[in-house]
């Protein structure tokens, strides 16, 4: 049942949604015909953090990830616990319920802390960083970055949240209008971004960084923006994919283009 898991991650991770799925729903079916409720609330957890969030299926990933935190509840075993409260708490980020999103990452931080579960306490500390940038305090959310960070990188685990998170905490600078950053240590951040289902999340972070630098640099956003659009389209992963038509909308705006404006906004709209 755990192979099935592990095998269900590396999927969703590489854009293999489908597959990922059918791993997770066969972990899923062992566990419920062994009656064994770890692996019933690992598998409806990770279903939803590692499939049905970057698949666009927000709606699915809420109703998964709450049952896994009903079953964590009733067992009242920490660890399910500490788990499935991250799992909720990103599911609700992506659905833009951002009150309850707070609630229930700040719920798992100390509980994923208090087992060791270093994976699910950071991840829950990287969706806890974008509930703050969302809701505009920006304060918290560097804190909240920094804290994952630093929690990761001795144990060299996730590389790519690390260095998304970095480029995150460049673009968070910009919204606060803070602008000493360094554009080429961005660039190489980017670089280190290896996994396929944060590529165009990445990539469009770099472009918002670009477009909010100067009114110089909007051609070099752009590009960005492009390539942005062009790897979440290719991987399916539609979350992002709406945002990026969302950049598009902000991009054309800027250059005077009310047309393609409306245009990219609608779609944005139509994919969330």
């Amino acid at each position: 049942m755990v192979c099935q898991l592990f095998l269900g991650i590396a999927r969703s991770l590489n854009c293999e949604f489908e597959k990922g799925l059918e791993y997770f729903r066969k972990s899923l079916g062992l566990g419920l015909k062994a009656s064994n409720p770890i692996m019933i609330v690992f598998a409806k957890g990770l279903m939803s953090t590692f499939n049905y969030i970057f698949y666009g299926k927000t709606d699915l990933a809420c109703q998964s990830s709450q049952e896994s935190l009903q079953m964590a509840l009733e067992s009242e075993d920490i660890y399910l616990k500490g788990m499935a409260y991250s799992s909720y708490g990103a599911s609700c980020y992506y659905k833009g319920l951002f009150d309850e999103a707070e609630n229930s990452l700040l719920q798992a931080l100390p509980l994923c802390e208090k087992t060791a579960l270093l994976g699910w306490g950071t991840w829950g500390t990287g969706f806890l960083g974008h509930v703050y940038v969302d809701l505009g305090k920006y304060k918290k959310a560097l804190d909240t970055y920094k804290r994952g960070i630093s929690i990761l990188e001795p144990f060299k685990l996730f590389p790519f949240w690390i260095n998304l998170w970095k480029i995150a905490i460049d673009r968070l600078k910009l919204l606060s209008n803070d602008q000493e950053i360094n554009i080429n240590n961005v660039f190489e951040h980017y670089k280190k971004v290896k996994v396929k289902v944060a590529k165009g999340w990445a990539a469009r972070y770099v472009a918002e960084i670009l477009l909010n630098m100067d009114n110089h640099h909007l051609s070099e956003a752009e590009n960005w923006a492009r390539k942005a659009f062009e790897a979440d389209e290719s991987n399916g992963t539609l979350w992002s994919l709406g945002f990026d038509y969302a950049l598009y909308a902000e991009l054309y705006k800027r250059k005077g283009d009310q047309s393609n404006t409306k245009e990219n906004l609608g779609n944005e709209r139509c994919l969330n």
